[in-house]
């Protein structure tokens, strides 16, 4: 996740020009972190309790939304550059 956000900064601070995508980029990077420290990191302190059946299938559902905004982070994150140069 530190990567991602590095990657994040750098695209953001050297782009040349201002495509669609690097204000995505930071969307979705804010996105993901916000749905760890609302929704998993929380999970993962109940289990450090114990094992916990219903915590463990929330902890499932919460990182759906996450995998997406990575896989489309990603996704974005070749096609922009494939299309345009970092300087």
């Amino acid at each position: 996740m530190i990567l991602e956000l590095l990657t994040s900064v750098y695209i953001f601070f050297n782009s040349s020009t201002y495509h669609l995508y690097v204000y995505l980029n930071v969307l979705t990077i804010l996105l993901i972190w916000l749905s760890t420290f609302i929704f998993s990191l929380p999970c993962h302190r109940q289990l450090q309790k114990g094992k916990d059946d219903v915590i463990i299938e929330k902890l499932i559902k919460s990182n759906w939304p996450r995998t997406f905004l990575w896989f489309g982070r990603v996704s974005a994150f070749v096609y922009f550059l494939i299309q345009v140069e970092i300087t």
